[in-house]
């Protein structure tokens, strides 16, 4: 686990072990196994909260608890005065960007 504060050049380090990036001293790693990395840039479709976790498939109210459960997401979703059914996307400034 990496952990540092914004701006601190955590997924500048990923983005350099996953040759994503130049080395300035000609750096060179080796992975042995499988690696995931997800970028922080958000991507919202304009719609609500729930739109963006579905596009559009139908979850059962297990699979959508889940969701909301493995994304942190339930408390924030109190903290909204809709909800799932709050609107973002590129038009609303309702979600932070970091």
């Amino acid at each position: 686990m990496v952990v540092g504060s914004s701006n601190s050049g955590k997924s500048s380090l990923f983005q350099s072990i996953l040759g994503e990036m130049d080395s300035k001293n000609d750096a060179r790693f080796r992975i042995a196994g499988s690696v995931c990395f997800m970028d922080q840039k958000r991507f919202l479709v304009n719609g609500t909260i729930l739109d963006n976790i579905t596009f559009g498939k139908k979850l059962d109210e297990s699979e959508l608890q889940l969701a909301l459960q493995n994304s942190e997401l339930i408390q924030d979703l109190k903290c909204m005065n809709d909800g799932l059914h709050t609107v973002v996307g590129e038009i609303s400034d309702t979600v932070s960007g970091g």
